[in-house]
């Protein structure tokens, strides 16, 4: 480092919006999740700030736009105003594979298809923007519901005694 003549430069935090906020919040899980530069990041700190990302070209920036009018920010949480003016809370991948569990392999769950999986996200309270991709993915990769396959009430056979005749009985 000694060859390069290196200056570093610091902003204010008053003028450094994404830092400022930062220094506000607690240590914990929250903030390490916040600072994956995720859809959830970005949109995060654009709502609590107004931070816009920098990485972002002219399509990308309007399509944020577009997406961030439907966003509302509650300290500490994201949520999303979907078609039916309900909201949903915007969660990380991680937690989005643990939601998927609970709504496939849980005993309420019930181990239905990717379609249905997805909408048990959203009736839960939910959404990230791939959660009907990942919810079908899941599904696909679920041990139990290959080894079961396809099965529907048609492919069961029927639960009705059989009756048992003699051939001389009359």
């Amino acid at each position: 480092m000694q060859e390069f003549d290196l200056e570093i430069k610091d902003k204010k935090g008053s003028e450094n919006y994404v830092a400022d906020h930062l220094s506000r919040l607690t240590i914990d899980e929250k903030l390490f999740n916040i600072l994956i530069r995720s859809w959830f990041a970005k949109m995060t700190n654009f709502e609590a700030v107004g931070a816009l990302p920098d990485d972002l070209t002219w399509h990308q920036k309007k399509k944020f736009f577009r997406d961030v009018k439907h966003l509302v920010w509650n300290d500490p949480y994201l949520f999303k105003i979907g078609a039916n003016n309900l909201l949903r809370r915007c969660v990380t991948q991680k937690e989005a594979r643990r939601i998927l569990w609970h709504c496939h392999s849980s005993p309420y769950g019930g181990h239905y298809n990717g379609e249905r999986t997805a909408i048990k996200v959203l009736q839960s309270g939910f959404f990230w923007p791939t959660f009907c991709k990942d919810a079908h993915k899941y599904v696909q990769r679920c041990d139990k519901c290959q080894r079961i396959g396809g099965l529907s009430r048609r492919n069961e056979m029927p639960l009705q005694s059989i009756l048992e005749v003699e051939a001389f009985d009359y």
